[in-house]
């Protein structure tokens, strides 16, 4: 379990990482109207790959980078929650919030009379005159 946490950090860069990637490479693919991609001559049959061969790359880079991403958000994930069900984690706010006491039925108590916890109306000064 401790390798787990220690490698964290790792999956964290990681992930930043290959959303990067991710990113750049779903900007400089060739869309109907070349988009981003024709700024950077992607797309042209000059370019480094050929004519389809940009495109065909950053396809399936794309599809590589989004499997990785969607495996490290998913490690990711998986280590937080074995962090909180371990309790070295942070808790949850469910946990933090103190449980509300049910009110006490009072036996031959008016149901309109205030009880001794109930906020009462707050009373005016004695200084100035009452409406």
């Amino acid at each position: 379990m401790d390798t787990v946490i220690f490698l964290e950090p790792a999956i964290t860069v990681f992930h930043l990482l290959i959303g990067i990637v991710l990113i750049v490479s779903v900007l400089l693919q060739p869309g109907k109207g070349a988009g981003l991609g024709a700024a950077f001559g992607v797309g042209t049959s000059d370019s480094l790959f050929g004519a389809q061969g940009s495109t065909s790359f950053l396809r399936k880079v794309t599809i590589v980078g989004a499997t990785l991403f969607l495996m490290t958000s998913l490690s990711l994930a998986l280590i937080a929650k074995n962090k909180i069900g371990a309790g070295t984690g942070a808790p949850s706010v469910v946990d933090t919030v103190p449980p509300v006491p049910a009110p006490a039925p009072q036996d031959g108590a008016d149901a309109a009379s205030p009880t001794p916890d109930a906020p009462t109306a707050p009373t005016p000064p004695a200084s100035e005159p009452a409406p």
